[in-house]
């Protein structure tokens, strides 16, 4: 099969070159090309359709999501631990944090001692699949030490009632090591309410990944 009529062709007007390269490339590959609607509007046979990377995770069933609200007082804190089993799987974490007035959230890997706490419950977020999270989140624990500090982030600013608060994303992927587990440690500066949540995927750990 010759390729060479994929080109525009003399004669060709720039608002319609493309629709004329699709037509040759519909009639080379033999495949029938239908006619223009009542719009003028071409036809493409075998297009692909494409879904984002985060949005085919929810249809395959492996995106989860955890959220909790806490409202503190001036210079307390709030832990919550996440503990990733030991295996061949892995999640892909996110996080997100919204706070009515100032708040430090800082993120820890292998905490010391980690005790006590109360179950926060993650969702599948295609609530047709039958798959479970790999992550357990406890909050409200406490631990000897917070372990090694990977991020700090500080969310929001001033008094309640006269400053905004703040809103503070992760936009990079934190990929977590298996039999490991994490601290998230949130430190009221100002009396206020934050809401916290966490998102990921889960899958097996690559050869590049581990």
């Amino acid at each position: 099969m010759s390729y060479d009529n994929l080109y525009p062709l003399p004669g060709d007007l720039q608002h319609d070159t493309l629709k004329k390269i699709l037509q040759r490339l519909n009639t080379g590959v033999a495949v029938a090309n239908p006619p223009p609607d009542p719009d003028g509007n071409v036809s493409v046979l075998g297009e692909v359709e494409t879904l984002s990377h985060e949005h085919a995770h929810v249809h395959d069933g492996s995106s989860f999501l955890a959220t909790t609200m806490q409202t503190l007082g001036n210079n307390t804190s709030y832990r919550i631990a996440i503990a990733v089993p030991a295996g061949t799987e892995t999640a892909h974490l996110f996080f997100r944090f919204t706070s009515t007035s100032e708040w430090y959230v800082e993120f820890f890997e292998a905490p010391t001692t980690v005790a006590g706490g109360a179950n926060l419950t993650a969702y599948n977020r295609n609530r047709n699949s039958v798959n479970g999270p790999l992550l357990t989140f406890t909050q409200g624990v406490t631990a000897v030490a917070d372990g090694t500090r990977l991020l700090v982030e500080r969310v929001g600013s001033g008094a309640v009632g006269t400053r905004v608060g703040g809103v503070s994303q992760s936009i990079e992927e934190w990929v977590l090591k298996p039999g490991t587990t994490y601290l998230v440690h949130l430190r009221c500066v100002v009396a206020g309410t934050l809401a916290a949540a966490f998102q990921w995927y889960q899958d097996t750990l690559t050869a590049h990944e581990g």
